[in-house]
C-alpha cells in the first residue's frame, strides 16, 4: 500500500492523507465517519474481532476494535501489519506499524495535519511536503549505511518505529509506544525447560508460515546457519520433502557457505538449489537495488539476499520463509560475549589497569609495532568506552573521526552525536536492567527493524516473493524475552543456550560453524569486476560536487577500490564505505534529488 493524495476522501483537516492497499494482503473500511486501511497479516487474540475479520476482512475487524477500544486496541492486535485510522468525527487519525517493524509508516506534519504512507515515496508525491533532503539524514546514513527511524533522508520526513503509534489530533501530532519487550532477568525454569518450549514454538511458528501456500510454493532461505537451517528442519518436518531451500553461493575463497548449507539440506532431507551468483548478477541486482528503495539502501548483503529471491520466485516459489531475528532474541551477536570481556577486565582494580597494564601496552607498542601491540590498543580501545557507545567507536563517521571525512561546510549541518542519542533512547525504553537485554532491544530496532527486515522484505517484493519471518511469531517474541541473560550465555558462549535447546535437532557442523553473515565479496569484486570498479569510481567522483565528503577522503576510497596496493583493514573499512557512497549517489541521481 502507498501514500496518495486522498484515496478515501478527506475527513478533515487533521485527517491528511490515508493509506490504501496495493496488493491483495491489504484491506480497506469505510462508513460514514471511519475511513480504516491496514496492510500485512495481522492476529487477532479477541475470538470476535477473529470473527469480523474472517467474515469482513482485517480493516472491518480494526474498526470495529477501535469504536470499542480506542488505543486499547493494541491489546488485541499482533502480527505483522500497518494501519491508518481516519475519524472524521473526531477529527483524528491513526497510523501504526507491529510490534517488531515489520512494516513501514512514514509521515510529515503540514498545515492543519499530516500526511503519512507506507513509502517514503508516497509521502513525498503529496503537493505540501517537500522533496528537500536532510544533512542529518545523509549523515545518519553514512554512519548507519541504511536511514533509521525515527527519522528519514527527508527533510520534514519522519517515519515510526517498532511498536509505535501516530496520533494526529487538534492539528498536533504525537507518538508513542503501545508495547515493550517484556524482558525478565531471573527465570525458575531450568535451561532444558525453556529449550523444549523454544523448540516447540518455533514448529508452530513455521507451521503457521507454511499455512500461507501450499508447501510446494514456498522456499526457504538457507545459508547453513543456526537460525536458517532450523527453519529448513521445522519444514521438513511438517511437509517432508515438498518445499525448496536456496543458497547463494560465491566462487572466493572465505566467502562461500554453500558447504554448511548442503550439509544442513543432506541432514533434513531437504530440496536444495544452490545458485553462484556472476557479475551479471551483481550489475543487476545493484540497478534494482537502487530504484526498489524509497530511501538509499547501501547493505551490500541486499544483492544475494534479492538473486536469492529471484532464483527462488524462478523456480515457482511465492513466498520465502527465512530466519532472520533469531540473533537478536537469543543473544547471537558477539559483542555481546566480548562486552563481558571488557567488563571483567574494567572489575580489575584501577591501579592495575591504568597504572600498569595500560601503560605498558602504550610503551610496548612505541617500542614494536605489531599485530599484538595493535591488538592490545584497540581491546584498551573499546574497554574504556561506556558499552553504548562502543560498536561506534571504529566508525569513519563518528564524533571523534567525522572531521577528518566530512567538509566542513556539511559537517557545520549536521549533529554527529545524533547517532548515539537515539540508540541511548532506545536503551531507555527498555525495561530490563541487563546489558544483554538491552543490547539486544537497540538491535531489534537497529540491527532487524531498520535494516534486516526492510533488506529481506523489500527484496523479496523486487523479485516477486512475499516473505514470513517465524522467529518474530509475537509468541516467541514474549517467549524470549522471559530467558535471562545467564542462560542465554552460559558460561559466556554465543547463543549456548540455543545451541544446547537444539544440540540433537540441528547437524554438529552447524552447531560449530562459526558465524559468517550474508555480504558478498565487495573488495575482491570491486577490484576484479571492471564494470563494478568504474561504477565505484565514477559515483564518487559524481558525489564530489555535492560538498559532503572532503576530496582526500573521496581519493582513500577510490584507491582502495582501485588496489594500487595490498589491502590491509583501512582498505576494508574503505571499500565499504565506498559501497555506501556508491549506493547514495546512485540513489539520488535516480531519484533526482540532492
Amino acid at each position: 500500500m502507498c501514500g496518495t493524495p486522498d484515496p478515501l476522501g478527506h475527513a478533515g483537516a487533521e485527517a491528511g492523507v490515508a493509506i490504501v492497499p496495493s496488493n491483495a494482503e491489504g484491506s480497506v473500511h469505510a462508513d460514514d465517519d471511519l475511513h480504516v486501511a491496514i496492510v500485512g497479516a495481522p492476529v487477532w487474540t479477541d475470538a470476535e474481532l477473529r470473527s469480523v475479520a474472517h467474515d469482513l476482512g482485517h480493516a472491518a475487524a480494526l474498526a470495529r476494535a477501535y469504536r470499542r477500544h480506542d488505543l486499547n486496541m493494541f491489546e488485541r492486535l499482533q502480527g505483522d501489519f500497518a494501519f491508518a485510522i481516519v475519524d472524521a468525527k473526531r477529527r483524528r487519525t491513526i497510523a501504526a506499524i507491529d510490534r517488531i517493524g515489520r512494516r513501514r509508516m512514514y509521515y510529515a506534519g503540514v498545515p492543519g495535519g499530516v500526511v503519512f504512507g507506507t513509502t517514503a515515496d508516497g509521502v513525498r508525491a503529496h503537493p505540501a511536503v517537500s522533496s528537500d533532503l536532510s544533512p542529518q539524514g545523509i549523515y545518519n546514513f553514512l554512519f548507519f549505511y541504511m536511514s533509521p527511524a525515527p527519522g528519514t533522508v527527508y527533510a520534514g520526513q519522519k517515519k515510526l518505529q517498532a511498536a509505535q503509534y501516530l496520533v494526529c489530533e487538534n492539528g498536533r501530532v504525537r507518538t508513542d509506544y503501545y508495547w515493550r519487550m517484556p524482558y525478565r532477568e531471573t527465570t525458575t525454569e531450568t535451561p532444558e525447560a525453556l529449550g523444549a518450549e523454544l523448540r516447540a514454538l518455533l514448529r508452530d511458528s513455521v507451521g503457521r508460515a507454511l499455512a500461507h501456500d501450499r508447501p510446494e510454493n514456498i522456499g526457504a532461505f538457507l545459508s547453513g546457519g543456526l537460525d536458517s537451517s532450523t527453519m529448513v528442519g521445522f519444514i521438513e518436518k511438517i511437509a517432508p520433502g515438498r518445499t525448496s531451500c536456496f543458497t547463494i553461493g560465491f566462487d572466493i575463497e572465505g566467502y562461500d557457505e554453500t558447504g554448511f548449507a548442503r550439509i544442513a539440506a543432506s541432514h533434513f532431507g531437504a530440496r536444495h538449489r544452490p545458485y553462484y551468483m556472476t557479475a551479471d548478477d551483481l550489475t543487476d541486482a545493484i540497478d534494482r537495488i537502487v530504484d526498489a528503495y524509497d530511501e538509499p539502501y547501501g547493505n551490500s548483503s541486499a544483492v544475494p539476499t534479492y538473486v536469492c529471491a529471484r532464483i527462488a520466485a524462478e523456480n515457482g516459489v511465492r513466498t520465502m520463509i527465512a530466519g532472520d531475528g533469531g540473533d537478536e532474541l537469543f543473544a547471537g551477536n558477539e559483542r555481546y560475549v566480548m562486552y563481558g570481556v571488557f567488563d571483567r577486565y574494567n572489575a580489575l582494580p584501577k591501579i592495575l589497569r591504568k597504572g600498569l597494564i595500560e601503560p605498558a601496552v602504550q610503551a610496548l607498542g612505541c617500542a614494536m609495532e605489531s599485530d599484538f601491540t595493535r591488538r592490545a590498543r584497540n581491546f584498551i580501545r573499546f574497554a574504556n568506552v561506556p558499552r553504548p557507545e562502543r560498536p561506534m567507536v571504529a566508525n569513519l563517521y563518528g564524533e571523534s573521526s567525522a572531521d577528518g571525512v566530512l567538509e566542513p561546510s556539511f559537517l557545520a549541518r549536521v549533529d554527529t552525536s545524533e547517532p548515539m542519542r537515539e540508540v541511548r533512547a532506545i536503551i531507555d525504553r527498555t525495561a530490563t536492567d541487563s546489558p544483554v537485554q538491552r543490547m539486544m532491544h537497540v538491535d531489534l530496532q537497529r540491527t532487524l527493524a531498520d535494516n534486516d527486515l526492510v533488506k529481506v522484505r523489500r527484496m523479496c517484493e523486487t523479485a516477486g516473493v512475499d516473505v514470513v519471518f517465524p522467529f518474530l511469531d509475537d509468541r516467541v517474541l514474549e517467549f524470549a524475552a522471559t530467558i535471562p541473560e545467564s542462560t542465554l550465555l552460559p558460561g559466556g558462549r554465543l547463543r549456548g543456550f540455543y545451541k544446547e535447546a537444539f544440540g540433537d535437532f540441528l547437524p554438529r557442523a552447524t552447531i560449530e560453524k562459526q558465524k559468517h553473515g550474508f555480504g558478498i565479496p565487495t573488495m575482491p569484486w570491486s577490484r576484479g569486476i571492471p564494470a563494478l570498479r568504474d561504477r565505484i569510481r565514477d559515483r564518487l567522483t559524481s558525489f564530489a560536487r555535492r560538498g559532503i565528503l572532503r576530496e582526500s577522503y573521496l581519493n582513500a576510497m577510490i584507491g582502495a577500490v582501485l588496489g594500487n596496493r595490498e589491502p590491509d583493514g583501512r582498505d576494508h573499512q574503505l571499500v565499504s564505505s565506498a559501497w555506501d557512497v556508491m549506493m547514495l549517489e546512485s540513489w539520488m541521481i535516480e531519484r533526482r534529488v540532492g
